[in-house]
């Protein structure tokens, strides 16, 4: 147990560490940020600039030397085309070789030295075709063959060659010696009057002192690239440093409100922890309710019952006879009767509904039938109260896709309402059916009575609300019947409203699915085919 409890405080030790190991990296991004960079900077500005000024010397060391080339080459060709082919005899020989007679090399000496003299040139050759030295400014290889030449070979292919060279010991045209310099060797074809190369022009430009001028300006370059490179990397770090202050700024404000977020998300995540704690409990209690209204409402039904049969049987005179006021008595006690009976499956039905097990059996019923039924269900009750009924329907049958018995219970729940709002004597209730563009048929319950408070038409079709009686006697129900019918009417893929009439009274509609022909010809077991109105709908 202990090794456990050690283990554990050495593994959140760690997390600890680790955690404060990257917290200024984490809160102060920008700072770490600005360290990182004054660690690389360093190294990355030395590479830099080694790899610049070697860059540059090797830039400027060879554009001295290609421009020193072309120079070469212009200063032979000019050589080549001054005039010089005069002074020199072909040997009458079947080789047609290029040869200087003795008699005039001073004098090609003397014009070389003086052509060549303010071009910086330090030496010169002249070749045959046979490789053969036939004039130098140095003395001493005159007559010798350079056989092993490889540039001979190419110029005498026509072409032109220039090329860089570092010599450690030299002899100018002064005859003096000369240690460590840097020329331009270039060789030039020499041309017959028909355009045959006979021999080839060497020359060696000293370009020492330029190429030392091109390495001071390179290393005046790197100087200037240096002092650059530095301030551009003294203004980004102070940019960068700016920058890394708004980034910590920044950082600091969003870890603020992270925290402050994760705040907010703990106590909300409580908060809907309780909440759904909270509706736990309440489903548990709605359901415990539930099931407590549906065992009274059972154990109720079964005495209430039984009272009734027994209630019944004693006004059918089964019992004996009756006297006036005992009937009165016993019949007032059948209507409770009934009123609690009507109660209870009251109840039970918004449980149903509630709960979902409300059973439906949907499909196509008449429209006729149901106004029919209603109106045989309340005549004798309106006949009583002096109230008149009337039904306006089309001449052709309509059929709704519904529960018979749930239509018939909300029509009536509505004309037993009207009923009870209306005077003895001279009340009026219309049922009015309609057939919509839409494939809903409408249904209204229209009455000619005092209507409903504007204060009390938004909520009436809310549970448990009761809508005080203006005129006659009578009792209050539970406040449970409009509310049904919402609902029932909404299983239906329906919709219930109530409105006050201009005229006086209050009219209650609903609408209901119309059923397809070709069901309702089924359902109906009679043609309609002939109806035009009726097919419309298919």
């Amino acid at each position: 147990m202990s090794l456990k409890v050690r283990e554990s405080k050495f593994t959140m030790k760690n997390q600890y560490d680790n955690k404060n190991g990257h917290k200024n990296m984490a809160e102060k991004p920008g700072s770490y940020l600005f360290h990182q960079l004054q660690i690389v900077s360093p190294l990355a500005i030395i590479v830099i600039l080694i790899v610049a000024m070697f860059g540059l010397r090797t830039v400027f060391h060879k554009m001295v030397i290609l421009e020193a080339e072309k120079d070469a080459i212009r200063i032979s060709k000019a050589l080549r085309d001054s005039g010089l082919n005069d002074s020199l005899s072909l040997k009458m020989d079947e080789k047609d070789i290029l040869y200087i007679s003795k008699e005039s090399i001073p004098e090609i000496d003397r014009h070389l030295r003086s052509f060549l003299g303010p071009f910086n040139i330090v030496k010169i050759k002249i070749f045959n075709s046979e490789t053969l030295i036939i004039y130098s400014t140095d003395a001493k290889i005159m007559n010798k063959y350079d056989l092993e030449n490889n540039d001979l070979k190419k110029v005498f292919n026509g072409s032109i060659v220039s090329k860089y060279t570092h010599k450690e010991h030299f002899v100018d045209l002064e005859e003096e010696e000369r240690f460590n310099i840097d020329v331009i060797e270039t060789y030039v074809p020499i041309y017959d009057d028909d355009k045959k190369i006979i021999g080839a022009f060497e020359i060696y430009k000293d370009e020492t002192e330029v190429l030392l001028l091109a390495k001071t300006y390179s290393i005046k370059a790197c100087i200037v690239l240096s002092i650059t490179v530095l301030g551009v990397f003294a203004t980004l770090m102070i940019v960068i440093r700016h920058a890394g202050n708004v980034i910590n700024k920044g950082t600091e404000e969003l870890v603020d409100t992270n925290k402050k977020l994760s705040y907010e998300i703990t106590t909300r995540k409580l908060a809907e922890f309780e909440v759904n704690k909270s509706n736990k409990q309440l489903r548990e209690q709605d359901h415990m309710r539930n099931e407590f209204i549906i065992t009274v409402s059972h154990e109720l039904r079964t005495p209430l019952t039984i009272f009734k049969n027994i209630l019944s049987n004693i006004l059918d005179g089964l019992m004996g006879k009756l006297k006036p006021k005992q009937r009165q008595s016993l019949e007032t006690a059948h209507k409770e009767v009934d009123r609690l009976a009507n109660i209870i499956s009251n109840f039970l039905d918004i449980v149903k509904i509630e709960s979902d097990k409300m059973e439906m059996t949907i499909e196509p019923v008449s429209v006729r039938t149901i106004i029919t039924d209603v109106i045989d269900m309340y005549r004798h009750l309106a006949e009583t109260k002096g109230i008149e009924m009337l039904t306006l329907m089309p001449e052709s049958e309509l059929f709704v896709m519904a529960d018979h018995d749930k239509i018939v219970r909300i029509t009536g729940n509505l004309i037993d309402n009207a009923i009870k709002f209306l005077p003895d004597c001279g009340g009026c209730i219309t049922i009015h059916v309609s057939e919509l563009d839409n494939n809903e048929v409408r249904i209204d319950i229209e009455d000619n009575g005092i209507g409903i408070d504007t204060d009390n038409i938004g909520r009436i079709f809310d549970r448990f609300v009761q809508i005080e009686k203006h005129t006659g006697p009578g009792t209050h129900g539970t406040g449970l019947g409009l509310a049904i019918c919402k609902d029932l009417i909404k299983l239906h893929g329906g919709r219930i409203w109530a409105e006050n009439l201009p005229d006086g009274g209050a009219s209650f509609s609903f609408l209901l699915p119309k059923a397809k022909a070709d069901a309702a010809v089924v359902m109906s077991g009679t043609d309609t085919t002939g109806d035009p109105n009726f097919m419309q709908e298919s």
